[in-house]
């Protein structure tokens, strides 16, 4: 890692999820708080900023341009390609001459490009916060096929090459941030980085607090027996037909005699669901407002016995911070809606693990009903854990590290 003996100048993070914008600025607003000579600056992109801590954090936002391939490819040329220099995150970051950039996937065209141009200047690290289960995965397939090498090239053509790795797999990070490090340092991206192990509980503590503060406090919200944690399985989150099957078994046939809310994932298509809720009456979906939070900071205000994913790495954190919650996990169970392309990534199954002993991984259908049967009639009172441990010591050892 290239390290500077002057102070830094600024701290930039890019956030491209509401997940990944409250880690930011729960850790933004540590650094303002303990390191007040550090800029910082968020960059959120297709994310709306929580207002959760605003004192003397500078924002720059990118509106969301995926909807179609026409502004997808507009966003990648002007944000991630050759019109970089005229686009506002490029004037938020040309002063950045010895900076600190905090990214959450490197593959992703506008944090690709941010940290191709910064890392350019000597001065300037850059630290991987872990995004979730992807952040634990391997490039198991070197060689490109030939659609993926015309991608490739096609994408050079506009500035922004097409990053055919797993998140992290990239010469340019320096640091890394995860909740499993032991899991993390098996895995060969990270013999070039220095690793530091992430204070989960004390993130989403803190968050508990904000969301029963500004969003819970004078609603009711109603109670569930099982909360569902949506996932895009299509380029645009739209409902495939392999998941519509998937969530016909699961709602209809496993859930059908109990409670059932869904979260979507934030990049669901709007209106994805909506078939299957005029279906299956005793499914429901959060408003708007509740859709667009992290789950993993609202899981303690809400009365739920079971959650269901097919391989949310958001359920491991409501494992993990939330004893009384089972969290289901049914990529094994015989029915799938995604397959992944073979040979693409590969992670190990220990990052399906919990302090608490609450993650269940079902062979078969039947597994799952059991499962269930048995969570759903236990009294819980959902009570969020919240010690702190002293603060981001993750946080501390960046710091210390490059200065």
């Amino acid at each position: 890692m290239k390290t500077s003996s002057s102070k830094i100048k600024q701290v930039i993070f890019v956030a491209l999820t509401t997940y990944q914008l409250f880690i930011a600025e729960v850790y933004a607003n540590y650094i303002k708080n303990c390191y007040p000579v550090f800029e910082v600056l968020i960059i959120s992109v297709g994310v709306e900023k929580l207002d959760i801590f605003t004192q003397n954090i500078r924002y720059c936002q990118i509106k969301n341009l995926n909807g179609d391939k026409v502004h997808r490819f507009w966003q990648r040329l002007f944000y991630g390609g050759f019109l970089f220099s005229l686009s506002s995150i490029s004037r938020g970051i040309e002063s950045a001459d010895n900076a600190v950039l905090f990214l959450f996937n490197d593959n992703e065209p506008i944090t690709n490009k941010i940290m191709r141009e910064m890392k350019k200047k000597n001065t300037c690290i850059s630290v991987i916060i872990d995004e979730g289960i992807g952040t634990y995965a391997e490039t198991t397939n070197k060689e490109l096929n030939i659609k993926q090498l015309l991608r490739y090239y096609l994408t050079s053509l506009i500035g922004s090459p097409m990053q055919y790795k797993v998140i992290g797999d990239n010469k340019l990070i320096d640091c890394a941030l995860v909740g499993n490090k032991e899991l993390y340092d098996s895995l060969d991206k990270s013999k070039n980085q220095v690793v530091f192990e992430q204070n989960k509980t004390a993130l989403f503590s803190e968050g508990n607090s904000f969301i029963r503060r500004k969003y819970l406090q004078n609603k009711q919200i109603d109670s569930f027996d099982i909360l569902y944690l949506g996932q895009p399985f299509s380029e645009y989150g739209k409902l495939t037909e392999k998941e519509e099957t998937y969530l016909d078994w699961l709602f209809g046939i496993v859930c059908k005699n109990y409670k059932v809310v869904i979260k979507p994932h934030p990049r669901d298509a709007n209106q994805k669901y909506d078939s299957l809720l005029k279906k299956w009456k005793n499914t429901k979906m959060f408003d708007e407002r509740l859709s667009s939070l992290p789950i993993e900071c609202i899981a303690g205000g809400i009365n739920m016995k079971v959650v269901i994913s097919h391989k949310s790495s958001a359920g491991i954190n409501i494992a993990n911070l939330v004893r009384q919650i089972c969290c289901i996990f049914t990529y094994k169970c015989g029915i799938t809606p995604y397959i992944c392309e073979e040979g693409d990534s590969a992670y190990s199954d220990t990052i399906f693990k919990s302090v608490n002993d609450n993650i269940f991984i079902p062979a078969s259908k039947s597994e799952v009903i059991k499962i269930i049967s048995k969570h759903v009639g236990i009294e819980n009172d959902n009570t969020f854990d919240t010690q702190k441990n002293g603060g981001y010591s993750e946080i501390d050892n960046v710091m210390k590290y490059v200065t």
